[in-house]
């Protein structure tokens, strides 16, 4: 089996991928507006480990060759090399795991070129090693997904019982911090109501978040809140993460 899947294939939680990546591959399944990319399963990290392509001295992860993991995944699994920038996060998730628990937190790298073998085995690494402090075993999958040239993005609070959304928008482009408004929640087939085009299509993009991961649908069992991070491109609202709160 491939060690990669790709978002939209809902293939994710099958594999016992946690919700972080779960999610966002069902979302994408379903026609909402995910980067492109995809998952790097725990299973690679474990075969990197077997290998030595990656070695622990104490708490420590190195890997044997600067280029040597990418150099592996291209050509003994024909791992796709996106044309685009990629951004890598970690996508780690507790054994067991529990829908709404707190997110675990670890530092991602971005503008990452998956054709160069070297810095994308070192970001691949350094994101692994990141969990090594974690006092828990973890699942360490990674999400690979290209990078949005944003002009604006954000993250959006979509409860569950209310009649409106609380977001905290920003230009990338800008040091301005985020301000916060709230849009209201748009019902079946009503149209947007925002002003400003980069909120209407926003508007748009948690609708269908709800219709989506609404009560008996989705891949968990949830009829709460949601925490969406976004980026809009002047063209499309993409959705880069979903959580579960409460």
């Amino acid at each position: 089996m491939s060690p990669f899947i790709w978002l939209g294939s809902k293939r994710a939680k099958k594999a016992g991928v946690g919700y972080k990546a779960s999610l966002l591959d069902y979302a994408a399944k379903m026609g909402l507006p995910v980067p492109n990319g995809g998952i790097l399963l725990h299973e690679f990290y474990l075969y990197a480990l077997e290998n030595g392509l990656v070695e622990r001295d104490g708490s420590q992860l190195t890997h044997s060759s600067p280029s040597s993991i990418a150099e592996t995944l291209s050509h003994s699994f024909r791992f796709p090399q996106l044309d685009k920038p990629v951004a890598v996060r970690a996508a780690f998730s507790p054994i067991p795991e529990v829908a709404a628990a707190p997110p675990l937190s670890f530092p991602g790298r971005f503008s990452v070129r998956s054709a160069d073998f070297a810095s994308f085995s070192n970001s691949l690494c350094e994101i692994w090693r990141a969990g090594e402090a974690h006092p828990h075993p973890l699942r360490r999958d990674l999400l690979i997904m290209e990078m949005i040239p944003g002009q604006m993005m954000g993250t959006a609070f979509s409860p569950a019982n209310g009649q409106e959304d609380v977001i905290a928008a920003a230009s990338p482009q800008t040091d301005a911090p985020p301000h916060t408004f709230t849009l209201p929640q748009l019902s079946r087939w009503k149209l947007p109501t925002a002003q400003e085009p980069f909120a209407r299509r926003l508007q748009m993009l948690l609708r269908g978040v709800r219709r989506t991961f609404g009560p008996r649908n989705g891949v968990i069992d949830w009829s709460g809140d949601w925490e969406i991070k976004w980026i809009d491109d002047g063209r499309v609202c993409w959705l880069v993460r979903i959580r579960a709160v409460g």
